[in-house]
């Protein structure tokens, strides 16, 4: 038995081990390839590069301008992240904790929708924003992003809730705690896991999406740099050196939050494992 677990143990150990190097690939490849010029690129794109030339990110950060884009895209993103998780928090709460007449419904409604595609939704959306005159705007997209992302929180947030004892509410309400009190004291102590794995999903899903910006920014001005770096292919086409630093450059600001936060996505899915 022993043995058997061992061999089964190794057999894991590759497999992870190979999956690792297939998401690492392409992170080497666009970092090896950013230092290079187009000629030694051609000349072999797998080799190491044979002095570090740093003309690509001067034409990215001089010409293509993309702290501009950085800019756009963390004004999102930040908006977007706390926006959902103070109304997923508070309404989470509501539906876990504080029952009334047809929550079950309103709960349900609002789950299912998340099964409607975000293609259905894009023309009607696209007209009413609009008409509101909210077209080209960060704050356009800040909501569009909000009404999309906040059923998920408030399913998540609410799932984790529940397991929050009755008894530590119903005391902290004895002791004078009001409505926000328990929330400040109690919720967000307790839930802090499954609040902050919400908060990464986000940044992370917010940061890297490209279909809703497309649509609703089309001046250069207020373009997240998801969309602005769409544009590289076009603009940089005899360059694919500038393009792979562009996506490098994009890259970063997600691997730092997981560098950072990736105890907090151990726990959350552990805990969701458990329950």
């Amino acid at each position: 038995m022993k043995i058997k677990s061992k061999k089964l143990n190794g057999l894991i150990f590759v497999i992870l081990g190979l999956l690792t190097l297939s998401y690492l690939y392409p992170i080497y490849y666009m970092f090896i390839n950013s230092f290079k010029g187009s000629t030694e690129y051609y000349y072999d794109k797998f080799a190491l590069p044979a002095e570090l030339n740093w003309n690509n990110f001067k034409v990215m950060f001089s010409q293509f301008d993309i702290l501009h884009y950085f800019r756009n895209s963390f004004v999102v993103a930040l908006g977007v992240v706390c926006f959902v998780t103070v109304l997923g928090v508070l309404a989470a709460y509501g539906f876990s904790k504080l029952p009334f007449r047809g929550s079950s419904g309103v709960y349900l409604a609002m789950v299912l929708t998340m099964m409607v595609p975000a293609q259905v939704t894009v023309i009607p959306m696209y007209t009413l924003f609009a008409k509101l005159h909210m077209n080209n705007t960060l704050r356009g997209i800040i909501l569009c992003y909000l009404a999309t992302a906040l059923p998920s929180a408030i399913m998540l947030l609410t799932a984790n809730f529940r397991g929050i004892s009755n008894e530590l509410l119903e005391s902290a309400s004895i002791d004078g705690c009001g409505y926000f009190q328990r929330v400040l004291h109690i919720i967000l102590p307790v839930g802090k896991t499954a609040i902050i794995l919400n908060a990464i999903f986000n940044f992370v899903w917010t940061w890297n999406d490209l279909f809703m910006p497309t649509i609703l920014l089309q001046k250069n001005e207020v373009k997240t740099v998801m969309v602005a770096l769409s544009t590289l292919v076009s603009r940089y086409s005899k360059e694919p050196t500038l393009q792979l630093t562009g996506l490098l450059l994009c890259a970063f600001p997600t691997l730092i939050v997981y560098c950072f936060c990736q105890k907090y996505i151990v726990k959350g899915v552990a805990m969701g494992a458990l329950k």
